[in-house]
């Protein structure tokens, strides 16, 4: 009689099979039935894995290309929707503020450990992203810096200061070529510092140069589109059980950057809370007194990393392709037009070119389209800020990026970018220390000189060496 049943070990991998291709072919009916936006197909189960690794932002500049202003594809079990106009970023974030959130990455989430307001959407993230507002704008200081009043202003003071030290320390270069990012970078660091710990930085140049080293190698390294990133959380002990593995992934080198400098933090913070007669002044001060928000100890660590890490980092690198835009000019800039100049500036730099992650709380109206609940949200400001350069009368860009997860400190980091590019502007003509000639571009790219394709959370300009030359007055 013949023997109809397959071995064990085989019927299983039938049906799984068969189980896999009728959810996928389920998935796959249910998402098209809800007008999904138009983009790749990929592998089953895996998805469209061209936008994974180091080829990731190219690839996403090419889709725009090929599927227009938004486009969806699977991966690894997640539907990425990626939105490439102005409109369709607003029509999201605004329209739908409270149906957008916070995506949280698994390596982020990792080293986070739960806390922080940049990588969550939970109620106490929302709670501490509010206190920061209102600790940071609320307070008389920051608010006569930012109105630009007659008020005093300690923040102001130190900003001027730590332009001042700029200045002298660009005038004595001999209009040689210098690096110019490693300076920026301390004068940031120094006004963040006064912010947060309410006085002067006492740590060295050369720590806090290797600090900022740290911070920016993880940015830059760190991408959004990775297989770790979309690794499930629940996984996660594995990686702690096996070495190996996040040594594989690079894991590991992104963990000591991070540990130590969230170890020379948390020594700060020691010695702060050590210290007699803080300032009130103290941005820590004001979240440890403040009590309905009760604050815990772990996430004012995470917040203090957060402050220094994310504001330092973006704001230099924004102040640096500043730079290379002023080697363009022929002159100072103009008075009339400084705000059109810095919004130039903005274009071209996009230092965080794909923002943070976004996650749809739940279904959301694009246009034509229909984004479903839980999906990864992208809003492509690259290709958005591609598009402003050259028109005539262009919309305001959007760096910081917009609605209710936009960077909180932008009014700040604004403000401390007009008032450093005005100064250096002021006291020197700038010329691009290796010649004239431009960048390659990603694909497509039709313009942006010192031009370079992002690999993580940040894009670095390909160069900060520049001649400055002091202007001669009249």
């Amino acid at each position: 009689m013949t023997n109809w049943f397959l071995p064990p070990s085989l019927e299983i991998g039938v049906i799984t099979l068969v189980t896999g291709v009728i959810w996928y072919l389920q998935r796959f009916r249910r998402l098209r039935s809800n007008s999904l936006p138009p983009g790749p197909s990929g592998l089953p189960w895996i998805g469209y894995t061209a936008c994974l690794g180091p080829k990731a932002f190219d690839e996403l500049q090419n889709l725009k290309d090929r599927y227009g202003d938004i486009v969806a594809f699977s991966l690894l079990g997640n539907t990425v929707v990626v939105l490439n106009t102005y409109e369709a970023v607003l029509e999201a974030a605004n329209n739908n503020r409270s149906k957008l959130g916070r995506f949280t990455l698994t390596t982020n989430h990792w080293l986070a450990k739960g806390v922080g307001i940049s990588n969550y959407d939970t109620p106490r993230t929302l709670d501490l992203r509010r206190a920061l507002l209102r600790l940071l704008y609320g307070h008389e200081d920051v608010a006569s810096y930012l109105a630009g009043d007659s008020r005093p202003s300690e923040l102001r003071d130190a900003v001027k200061t730590e332009i001042q030290k700029l200045i002298r320390t660009l005038a004595l270069t001999g209009e040689k070529p210098v690096e110019f990012l490693p300076l920026i970078r301390l004068v940031v660091w120094n006004v963040m510092w006064k912010i947060v710990f309410g006085r002067p930085c006492e740590i060295s140049p050369e720590k806090i140069k290797h600090t900022l080293n740290l911070i920016s190698t993880n940015n830059t390294e760190n991408s959004m589109l990775q297989m770790i990133q979309l690794f499930p959380k629940r996984w996660l002990f594995i990686l702690d059980r096996m070495p190996w593995i996040r040594r594989l992934l690079g894991m590991d080198q992104l963990y000591q950057r991070y540990a130590e400098v969230t170890a020379l933090l948390r020594e700060q913070l020691n010695i702060f809370d050590k210290t007699s007669g803080n300032s009130t002044d103290a941005l820590i001060s004001r979240f440890q007194n403040d009590c309905g928000l009760n604050i815990r100890r772990n996430e004012l660590e995470r917040l203090l990393f957060e402050l220094m890490a994310a504001g330092t980092d973006t704001s230099s690198l924004t102040l640096t392709v500043a730079c290379a835009y002023l080697t363009e000019q022929t002159g100072p800039l103009s008075g009339d037009n400084f705000t059109d100049q810095l919004n130039r500036i903005h274009r071209q730099a996009n230092v965080v070119p794909l923002a943070l992650p976004h996650v749809a709380r739940q279904p959301i109206n694009v246009g034509q389209y229909c984004i479903p609940e839980g999906s990864i949200v992208i809003f492509n400001l690259y290709a958005i800020h591609q598009a402003q350069i050259g028109q005539v009368c262009p919309i305001a860009p959007i760096p910081f990026s917009v609605g209710s997860r936009s960077c909180p400190g932008q009014r700040l980091a604004n403000k401390v970018i007009e008032d450093v590019v005005r100064a250096i502007d002021q006291n020197f003509s700038i010329q691009n220390s290796s010649g004239t000639e431009e960048e390659e571009l990603p694909k497509g790219r039709t313009h942006a000189k010192l031009s370079q394709t992002s690999r993580g959370l940040t894009r670095m300009p390909s160069k900060s060496k520049f001649i400055f030359h002091v202007r001669r007055t009249v």
